[in-house]
């Protein structure tokens, strides 16, 4: 009975740090998407805002992989630390990601995108913020403390409301708001960035890991903007706009969903956790799978007027009845499911192919 019960109480607690944790994307993300995203694209152009909305999404995809894998180094490598009682390494490599992340990005604003130095400098700024804060924050995981990171997102969100003020004019200094208004609570309520400037004999190990976290959380953050990233150098800044706007509720529901896996994580990084690194991997797949499949849907029901849907099967597929092990239908069956639902969602299925036919009979 007290095994159930315990079991019990860490299933509610686990759920109140997820709700948390969903609730502090929200509120950011909400007031960054809903409100601030659709304010600039009032008060500018099409190519300005498309520009903006790139420029960001680069900031995100830099200061934030850096910082964000800092912070997962940290939760990973936290107990190791604290069993040989040494502490250290970690801000000298927080001196590495701002540097890397402020002179980064003041580069790209200055050369490429062609802003003046000082908005450039305004960006350069804004990266700085966003690394250290992904950064930072790890102490709310190590302490499995997801509600202040609830509050850090609030004093976010309302220094983007402040921010609204400055207008489309002095957008770069919204976005800064936002991040120095977040900054200040998280400074309040941390002390990890006390620490001394200590390099220990492990650095070495943990810059290493550091630099393949950081490839991982680059590459992870690179799909999320890709089509900011992609669409700009190709067909330009106002194509970036339009694609924005379209696919907006579905992009916001993926960066809503995404950060799911660091309430795991902090769990994963305590002495009285147990789970197996296989079934964190797939969790977060399956979070990861989920946010892709709202961005898209989302984004394909939004021209389903220019659309039509052709979908393919496997002949050999349908001759050896192979069926999903997640449903439990075959796959003929499933080109019916898809079929209704495609067309249940307002998209017209123009055909089914069937692939590798070779006279099968059971496909004909």
């Amino acid at each position: 009975m007290n095994i159930l019960k315990r079991f019990g109480e860490k299933i509610k607690t686990v759920s109140r740090d997820f709700i948390y944790n969903i609730m502090a994307s929200v509120i950011l993300t909400g007031t960054m998407q809903l409100i601030v995203y659709p304010f600039l694209a009032k008060k500018l152009t099409s190519g300005d805002y498309g520009t903006i909305v790139t420029v960001m999404g680069v900031i995100n995809t830099i200061a934030g992989s850096l910082g964000t894998a800092l912070n997962n180094t940290r939760i990973i490598m936290n107990n190791d630390y604290a069993k040989k009682g040494e502490i250290g390494d970690f801000n000298p490599l927080l001196i590495v990601v701002l540097f890397l992340s402020f002179f980064s990005i003041i580069g790209i604003s200055f050369f490429y995108f062609g802003y003046a130095f000082g908005t450039s400098l305004i960006l350069g700024l804004i990266s700085l913020f966003v690394a250290a804060r992904q950064y930072i924050t790890v102490e709310y995981r190590l302490i499995l403390n997801f509600k202040k990171l609830l509050v850090s997102n609030i004093f976010g969100a309302i220094g983007y409301l402040i921010g609204l003020f400055y207008g489309g004019r002095y957008w770069a200094l919204m976005f800064l708001t936002s991040e120095v208004f977040a900054m200040i609570y998280v400074l309040y309520s941390t002390s990890i960035w006390k620490e001394k400037l200590i390099v220990t004999r492990y650095f070495e190990t943990t810059a290493n890991k550091t630099m393949i976290l950081l490839i991982s959380v680059f590459f992870s953050n690179t799909l999320t903007y890709f089509d900011r990233i992609f669409l700009y150098p190709t067909l330009g800044s106002e194509a970036v706009s339009i694609y924005t706007v379209a696919s907006f509720m579905g992009k916001s529901l993926a960066i809503v969903f995404t950060p799911i896996g660091g309430v795991l994580l902090g769990y994963f990084a305590q002495n009285s956790f147990r789970m197996s690194k296989k079934k964190f991997r797939l969790f977060n797949v399956s979070i990861l799978g989920i946010s892709a499949f709202f961005a898209k849907f989302r984004m394909l029901k939004s021209i389903a007027d220019d659309v039509e849907v052709i979908i393919a099967i496997n002949a050999n597929h349908i001759e050896k009845n192979k069926a999903r092990g997640d449903l439990g239908i075959t796959y003929d069956e499933d080109v019916l499911r898809l079929v209704d639902l495609f067309r249940g969602n307002g998209f017209a299925v123009a055909a089914v192919v069937i692939t590798q036919y070779a006279g099968q009979p059971a496909a004909d």
